[in-house]
């Protein structure tokens, strides 16, 4: 979780198309991004609190976690996901691990029981393939649509979404 979280403030901070979002967003490194991050049993997770104090610490982004009581249609999440990549603004999806790297691998691969929940950045998104930069498995990984959607968090269905301040939308 908190290098997908350091992954967009770079991305803002770096590669944003707008000039006055690279210019005013701050850079924070993975240490300092675990001061807003608790560790909980279930590893790095992120609540409403941690949230709210990141994006106050990252001005001129919003960060917003969007959890999902039932599960919504895939459709749905790719209506957001799609939404937010159009405004230039990758997502954070919370996926099960295994399943992903099971389909990357083409092969089994046993959980042993161990968690699986794993942060990816949804980078991009085509009718085939959903691209993540994943932590622990490279930039611009290609997940098929539907692996993707089964993969996606299928306990909470959480994302967490990005914007700009309103000042920022317009530019």
């Amino acid at each position: 979780m908190v290098y997908c979280v350091y992954m967009l403030i770079e991305y803002c901070r770096t590669v944003h198309p707008v000039d006055l979002v690279r210019d005013t967003t701050p850079a924070l490194n993975p240490e300092e991004i675990k001061d807003f991050i608790k560790v909980r049993p279930m590893g790095w997770a992120v609540d409403e609190n941690d949230i709210e104090a990141l994006s106050t610490a990252v001005s001129p982004i919003e960060f917003e976690l969007r959890e999902f009581e039932r599960s919504p249609s895939t459709q749905k999440l790719y209506n957001i996901l799609e939404d937010r990549l159009e405004r230039e603004l990758p997502t954070i999806a919370i996926v099960d691990a295994i399943q992903i790297q099971e389909q990357r691998t083409n092969r089994n691969i046993s959980s042993n029981g161990g968690q699986t929940e794993h942060a990816v950045v949804v980078v991009g998104l085509n009718d085939r393939d959903v691209y993540l930069n994943d932590p622990w498995g490279g930039m611009q990984v290609p997940v098929d649509r539907d692996t993707f959607g089964e993969a996606w968090d299928i306990g909470l269905n959480r994302l967490i979404t990005m914007s700009l301040q309103s000042t920022l939308e317009d530019h």
